[in-house]
């Protein structure tokens, strides 16, 4: 009997370093914001922060039929942020998710894509964000990002940054292209 519990525990202790090693080593292989589009997805989610919902309302608003509060001057800075194709994206597939959840009322947001579309989360951290750039090709890359309070393993989102009108925009995230695929075919 003495044997089988030190065994269980021996093993036990295996399994315990070992998924700590696994952790470490997906962070590890993420790093602070180092090419190009990286720091561009690192700005935008930023401009995305919790303390600043106007890049979000950006998004939301005429969505919603929302008076925006948000400037001439902050629509032209987002414009520059993110595609067309992400906001239209955004934007049709927000008014599908609201006509189908809610027959088309406002009951806030809890009717729609129930993560913040920039970001595939509901909150932004400004501290422990760590990126990694997993595909390049043809003037786009594809990015997984990391940070210690949310993810455990490997991450699942990905960010695809498109270079276009001389800059770095996002163009696709996973959240987005989930559920917009999700009520493919459904009537606008």
């Amino acid at each position: 009997m003495f044997g089988i519990k030190k065994f269980l525990l021996v093993f036990t202790g295996l399994i315990f370093l070992s998924s700590g090693a696994q952790s470490s080593q997906i962070k590890s292989d993420f790093h602070l914001p180092k090419n190009e589009a990286e720091k561009a997805l690192d700005r935008i989610f930023l401009a995305n922060s919790s303390e600043n919902s106007k890049l979000f309302n950006f998004l939301m608003d005429p969505v919603y039929k929302r008076k925006s509060d948000i400037s001439i001057k902050e629509v032209e800075y987002f414009s520059k942020l993110l595609t067309e194709n992400f906001i239209n994206t955004v934007r049709q597939t927000e008014f599908l998710m609201l006509n189908k959840n809610c027959a088309g009322k406002d009951e806030g947001y809890t009717c729609g894509m129930e993560v913040n579309p920039v970001i595939c989360a509901q909150d932004y951290y400004k501290e422990g964000n760590l990126f990694k750039t997993i595909e390049q090709k043809n003037g786009a890359v594809v990015i997984k990002y990391f940070n210690s309070h949310f993810n455990e393993g490997e991450p699942k989102e990905f960010f695809k940054m498109k270079y276009e009108k001389d800059s770095w925009m996002l163009d696709e995230t996973s959240c987005v292209t989930y559920y917009a695929n999700l009520h493919k075919g459904q009537k606008k």
